[in-house]
């Protein structure tokens, strides 16, 4: 019969007055499994300490405490200077594993003369006890497996960047009120599609097991890229997908979301100039954008995004093309901050789905549209983008969206502007022909 009530632990937390009342019931009779049930402690803990009595009296409570809490290197100052640091090295993308964090106390304690175990001395480390004890004493300073963060981004997301794009942006709401309103404000990005799709997911399978698999049509699929454009009021137009053939058929757009434009772009399925075109178009016909019902589409500042071709286009139909800060769309682009990762999930789902119901075949490009259909309903929610126009302080505008904690990454790279130029240094700038101004 399953157990209908979890059995509750205190996971090695307990203090001296648990410990001294369970081991006077032990040594009154009662077993000690039974008195660490009563007292909320842990059996092999209770044993331990029961055995280390060996017929003595029990010993003072200050001496039976969880010896994290007394057996401790580090005054309480130092260790909130120490857990500090290691918090600040976190936040600035600059994370300690176990063993930098055991080196790092070590040093720690050599700086400021405190004694330490001959261990320590001998390895010039702190010991892996020490480092357990520290963390349960800590629990702001969870082990976890960080996120790969690229040096360009955490160097161009920094306050003055987000500050100019911001102003600049600010000055384009004010153009026209229906910007303002968010009325006619939308956001353009394209995303990755794949025949294999990613596993993501945990499956159950037989205890024992090391390895649990799951049946792929591919090793290394297709990928099929979709543009999407999501507007400021939670609602999305249809899609553009862009297949790697040299020519379009219809049977690439079986099962495709209504309205989707399905274009063969090459051998490689990647946006380019002329296929930027045709997707600003295709914006232009589902947004209905003209000079008398003009529209704001942001996105990226990616090459094939603002060709002269593409600008002009915007320009003749109403639609002014505003571009984000280089490197900074993983918190400034609403699609990538709070769609395109519930996106990728369902159509992940959704390819899993299909290989399970259809054993022995393989997905093809001609399953993908279905595959985004499915996705699209399930991650295009009303309630993810709204959120996401307000994550990036896009819509309603708010230029204070991001606390200062967000721009300590870019704090180890970013340099205050160089003092300006004195004479000498002008003169001979205007010796050099090949000069060119810093700032355009």
């Amino acid at each position: 019969m399953p157990r209908t009530k979890p059995r509750t632990s205190n996971k090695g937390t307990y203090t001296g007055e648990q410990m001294k009342a369970a081991l006077q019931d032990v040594l009154a009779g009662k077993t000690i499994r039974s008195a660490a049930k009563d007292h909320d402690l842990n059996y092999n803990t209770l044993n331990r300490k029961y055995k280390k009595l060996n017929g003595s009296e029990i010993p003072d409570e200050s001496l039976l405490t969880a010896n994290y809490t007394h057996n401790q290197v580090f005054s309480p100052d130092l260790e909130v200077e120490l857990t500090s640091y290691i918090r600040e090295r976190s936040e600035l993308g600059h994370g300690l594993d176990t063993d930098e964090v055991r080196t790092l106390a070590f040093d720690f304690a050599e700086a400021n003369a405190i004694q330490v175990p001959e261990n320590w001395k001998v390895k010039k480390t702190a010991g892996k006890e020490w480092f357990m004890a520290f963390m349960k004493r800590n629990r702001t300073l969870p082990l976890r497996l960080p996120q790969a963060f690229s040096a360009s981004r955490a160097a161009c997301f920094n306050k003055p960047n987000i500050q100019n794009y911001f102003e600049k942006l600010n000055t384009v709401l004010d153009r026209n009120p229906r910007f303002a309103s968010g009325e006619r404000i939308f956001n353009a990005d394209e995303i990755g599609t794949t025949t294999v799709g990613a596993i993501t997911r945990k499956v159950v399978g037989p205890k024992g097991s090391r390895q649990v698999h799951q049946a792929q049509s591919h090793e290394r699929g297709e990928s099929v890229t979709s543009m999407f454009f999501a507007y400021a009021n939670g609602t999305f137009l249809p899609p553009v997908m862009l297949f790697p053939r040299i020519t379009y058929n219809t049977g690439m757009g079986k099962d495709c979301y209504p309205g989707t434009k399905g274009i063969a772009t090459g051998k490689k399925g990647y946006m380019n100039h002329i296929v930027m075109v045709q997707s600003i178009q295709h914006f232009i016909d589902h947004s209905n954008s003209s000079k008398e019902n003009p529209s704001l589409l942001i996105v990226d500042n990616f090459g094939s995004h603002i060709t002269l071709s593409v600008i002009n286009l915007c320009k003749e139909n109403g639609v002014t093309l505003f571009t984000l800060p280089p490197h900074t769309t993983h918190r400034t682009q609403p699609l990538d901050v709070g769609v395109f990762k519930p996106f990728k999930n369902a159509y992940n789902k959704a390819v899993h789905t299909w290989n399970s119901q259809n054993a022995g075949r393989s997905v093809s490009i001609y399953e993908v549209a279905g595959f985004v259909h499915t996705a699209i309903l399930q991650s295009f929610t009303p309630q993810n983008i709204l959120s996401a126009f307000r994550a990036t302080g896009i819509h309603p505008f708010n230029p204070d969206i991001f606390p200062e904690k967000d721009f300590f990454k870019s704090s180890v790279t970013y340099q205050e502007n160089p003092p300006e130029a004195g004479p000498a240094q002008l003169a001979n700038n205007e010796k050099d022909d090949n000069a060119i101004p810093l700032n355009d």
